[in-house]
């Protein structure tokens, strides 16, 4: 009978002490099904134990509120105010059809730029075709491809972004060069002189010229109007301002 209790308590034990993960991925609109939810939250609990970031995803379907203020509020109640934590939220709004990414901390050192317009491009391209799933698992792991890179002190920039097209236009530059000097040295081994007048190359009596004229008593003009037109961008969401020590911003799908 002891040796039960005893059991029974070890097991006790190991539960009170084992470690509680927090669901970074939470949909209230149940448009994830439970192998999609479960791959997320296990990618957002890798990001976490590896780069101690939390990647969160929230899926609303109809908010009231600016869509960024709400965001900060989620990351308030769960986190507190300020940058007391190094995390990044993809807040989706599908009665509104309506995103944001609202970074702190870590977050807002390493989404700029060439990185935040990667990022917004490619949840937007799945957003566009209602693809919730793909728009938070490119979210997901763009963020991992970008901490990995800052672990290793580099940054997802223009280099990073386009370094094979980079290295394509050196190769040809360099082939250019390559190929001028060879033909400068080609020329300069043609030792051939040339003749200086056309007539060294004139069969006497082979060539006859005749004068004839063109006269043009008229001549019109013709002009046409271009035509031209004028396109504006698309603005970004504006809400309620964010709260001190984030950053982010969001848009229309």
């Amino acid at each position: 009978m002891k040796t039960k209790q005893f059991i029974f308590l070890v097991i006790i034990f190991l539960l009170l002490s084992a470690p509680v993960f927090a669901q970074r991925v939470i949909d209230n609109t149940n448009r994830f099904s439970p192998s999609q939810l479960q791959n997320l939250n296990a990618l957002s609990d890798r990001i976490f134990e590896t780069y101690g970031f939390e990647a969160i995803v929230l899926i609303e379907s109809n908010i009231d509120t600016f869509i960024d203020s709400y965001g900060d509020n989620f990351l308030n109640e769960r986190f507190g105010t300020g940058t007391n934590f190094d995390g990044s939220l993809f807040l989706i709004d599908w009665g509104g059809r309506e995103y944001d990414i609202t970074n702190s901390g870590k977050g807002r050192n390493i989404l700029r730029l060439n990185a935040d317009d990667k990022m917004h491009s490619d949840v937007r391209r799945y957003l566009g075709g209602n693809n919730t799933y793909d728009a938070a698992l490119v979210f997901l792991n763009n963020w991992e491809k970008f901490l990995e890179l800052n672990v290793k002190g580099r940054s997802f920039n223009f280099i990073y972004q386009y370094n094979i097209i980079i290295l394509i236009i050196i190769w040809v530059i360099s082939f250019g060069i390559g190929a001028i000097v060879v033909l400068s040295w080609k020329k300069a081994m043609n030792t051939a002189l040339g003749q200086t007048h056309a007539a060294g190359y004139i069969i006497p009596g082979s060539l006859n010229f005749s004068n004839k004229k063109d006269s043009h008593l008229y001549r019109r003009t013709t002009k046409t109007r271009r035509q031209t037109s004028s396109s504006g961008g698309k603005g970004r969401i504006s809400g309620g301002g964010r709260s001190s020590g984030r950053s982010g911003r969001g848009g229309r799908f």
